[in-house]
């Protein structure tokens, strides 16, 4: 799936995400023993083992090892205020996980990654 967005800049990105993400059933992350490497393997997803996690609209990315996300996670994501995305440089994936825990993905095409993003941005 691309998202097929007029524009490039954070919020239709945000929206463009959302409106095509799917809930992912039975996780929160406020539940008690909340896994983020389960998460992704619920969603579908095989991650590489660096990941970006976007704070705002595309604006403020920070990119973390994902054994050191797994384990620091209640450290890095506070329920109520962060809505958080995560996604690695093969840009085909992105999961979202709200304020209120609740956990969704959006999967995209390789096409899209190679055609919106330069290569040099995905190492």
């Amino acid at each position: 799936m691309t998202l097929g967005l007029p524009s490039a800049d954070g919020l239709a990105i945000l929206k463009g995400i959302q409106e095509r993400s799917a809930l992912v059933q039975g996780l929160n992350a406020q539940d008690e023993g909340f896994a983020l490497r389960r998460a992704l393997k619920a969603a579908g997803i095989c991650p590489l083992e660096r990941v970006a996690i976007n704070w705002g609209r595309f604006d403020d990315i920070d990119w973390a090892q994902l054994d050191e996300l797994s384990l620091l996670f209640s450290d890095v994501w506070y329920p109520g205020s962060d809505d958080i995305d995560l996604f690695d440089s093969t840009l085909t994936w992105v999961l979202t996980i709200c304020h209120e825990g609740y956990v969704s993905v959006c999967t995209l095409s390789q096409d899209a990654a190679d055609d919106r993003y330069p290569h040099e941005v995905r190492k």
